[in-house]
């Protein structure tokens, strides 16, 4: 009787934490969106003061951004905790990063649209250059994953994840952050 009770119990907890079909995560990630929009509303996430009067063009643009990192992040937490195999973890990782990459072209946009058109080559430049760089570190990354440097193990694949991650999230951190600097 205890092997039963502690069989159906492994059950139960592996059914917990499995990994989730690619329908249901993306309905669940839709009902999360949402969920944490109207979370945002009702906390004032991105709510400017404007008690000295109309928001600057720094102000908008970061409330803007405070607004959508809390949904990003809040669906990339979900997704975490929804399913905690290291495929899932994984897979919540690689999704974040496409969130942070379609971030990263809408500031990049409104970046380059409130420049001068004779300083928009010099950011299109930088974004060229940074392009490369991504790319030679996810090389990099990728490469420090293998056993001879890293010793194996699915650790190194959530390392992975984790990096090529934040690498895009760190680029719209500074995109955003030049626009907050701007009037």
């Amino acid at each position: 009787m205890k092997i039963v009770s502690l069989f159906t119990g492994l059950l139960i907890s592996l059914s917990t934490f499995s990994q989730l079909e690619d329908a249901e995560l993306d309905s669940l990630k839709n009902t999360w969106r949402s969920e944490l929009q109207i979370q945002a509303n009702d906390l004032g996430v991105g709510v400017m003061d404007e008690t000295y009067g109309t928001p600057a063009f720094r102000d908008s643009i970061y409330a803007m951004f405070q607004k959508d990192t809390f949904v990003v992040e809040g669906i990339y937490a979900q997704q975490l905790y929804r399913d905690q195999t290291t495929f899932g973890m994984n897979r919540a990782s690689m999704d974040c990063e496409k969130e942070y990459d379609a971030l990263l072209n809408k500031y990049y946009n409104l970046y380059l649209r409130k420049l001068k058109p004779e300083d928009r080559k010099l950011v299109v430049a930088s974004q060229k250059a940074w392009l490369k760089f991504r790319d030679s570190e996810r090389e990099v990354n990728e490469m420090m994953i293998k056993t001879e440097y890293s010793g194996g193990g699915t650790i190194q694949q959530l390392i992975y994840a984790s990096q090529y991650l934040y690498i895009t999230r760190q680029r719209v951190f500074e995109l955003v952050s030049y626009m907050t600097r701007m009037d």
